[in-house]
């Protein structure tokens, strides 16, 4: 899974990925989200944009960049609620 995380206290957001996997036991069967970066489960602060087998077919942007100079990234996620 790719997408955004809203890292709390700190101004910017972040892409981020994190893993599905399929849980199947007594208590609980279905896809659990796991962020093994920050060890916890997904929570409401992430903001899924794709899903593949890895993150080269779940990226959220490719392509190749040519040429130098500075560059900036600027992000804003809007969630509206059904």
């Amino acid at each position: 899974m790719s997408g955004y995380i809203d890292p709390g206290e700190v101004v910017h957001s972040a892409s981020h990925a994190w893993v599905d996997v399929w849980v199947d036991d007594v208590d609980f069967s279905g896809w659990a989200s796991i962020d093994v970066t920050h060890a916890r489960f997904q929570t409401a602060s992430y903001c899924r944009l794709a899903v593949g087998r890895d993150y080269e077919s779940a990226a959220p942007v490719r392509g190749i960049r040519h040429g130098g100079g500075d560059e900036l990234l600027d992000v804003r996620v809007d969630i509206n609620p059904l």
